[in-house]
């Protein structure tokens, strides 16, 4: 777990999803194979077969969500974590030399997180680096468990207050967002080219596509429609754009209607 570039990959998961998770791996060591012994899988149960297709992989487990990212932090070595989701797959050839470059820069200005994957887009550019932006404390879906780099250190304050599944998790790392020593910059791209597979525990119209190109069999899951899919895209993405006080007025209204939430914004 301790390499030279002192990063390590953490890939989370559960045992429910192990399907998209073995999928993941396989695009691991298709698309970044050179990282294969950077990877930690962090999972909430061991399947008997796990080790035959996490070659070099440790499996840490728990049943909290924040236990679960706490136990696996707590066995990397590393000052500096990438942080995946085993729904979350690659799908392009990735350059090792180019993510150091990334945790070079942390190092040399003090970043605790950097976002890679643009959503929302930032416009203030940071300028030690080209390309990148610096986040905003009270941008919305600022951090969250997208396709990140974190400072070890700073994302275990986030494992203090439990939390049983990721979205509660993502709550408490919005508030690390609010600390006078965070500092994230983050690409208004798409990195890793990370291709989200999976929403709900259902297959988005174009995974099992994507899956056979790469040489992957289909996986047997049922599939969200095609206008199901757009919906969710436009709205992952409208939603980052809406003034909080506005989200918060809008959360109001939904919640008269029975609708719920995990914040009040």
């Amino acid at each position: 777990m301790i390499n030279e570039n002192d990063y390590t990959i953490l890939i989370l998961g559960c045992y429910k999803y192990m399907d998209a998770a073995r999928a993941s791996f396989f695009l691991f060591k298709k698309f970044w194979p050179e990282a294969i012994d950077s990877v930690v899988f962090g999972t909430d149960k061991k399947p008997i077969d796990l080790n035959d297709f996490f070659e070099n992989v440790v499996v840490v487990s728990d049943d909290a969500y924040s236990e679960r990212v706490r136990f696996s932090l707590d066995r990397i070595k590393t000052k500096y974590v990438i942080l995946l989701l085993d729904d979350y797959f690659l799908s392009k050839p990735i350059d090792s030399s180019k993510v150091e470059s990334l945790i070079t820069t942390m190092k040399e200005n003090q970043v605790n997180y950097f976002k890679l994957i643009g959503l929302p887009k930032s416009f203030r550019g940071f300028k030690p680096y080209n390309g990148t932006y610096l986040i905003k404390s009270n941008t919305h879906y600022g951090i969250s468990l997208q396709p990140s780099i974190w400072e070890v250190n700073f994302l275990k304050k986030a494992c203090k207050d439990s939390a049983d599944s990721a979205w509660k998790f993502e709550t408490n790392l919005a508030k690390l967002q609010k600390e006078k020593t965070f500092k994230g910059i983050q690409y208004n791209t798409n990195f890793l080219a990370i291709k989200n597979g999976i929403l709900k525990g259902k297959l988005f119209p174009s995974t099992n596509k994507f899956l056979q190109e790469c040489g992957y069999s289909p996986l047997d899951r049922d599939t969200i429609s095609f206008f199901s899919a757009i919906k969710f895209h436009i709205s992952q993405k409208s939603i980052s754009y809406i003034p909080n006080k506005v989200r918060f007025f809008l959360k109001k209204i939904a919640r008269l209607f029975g609708k719920t939430f995990y914040t009040h914004n």
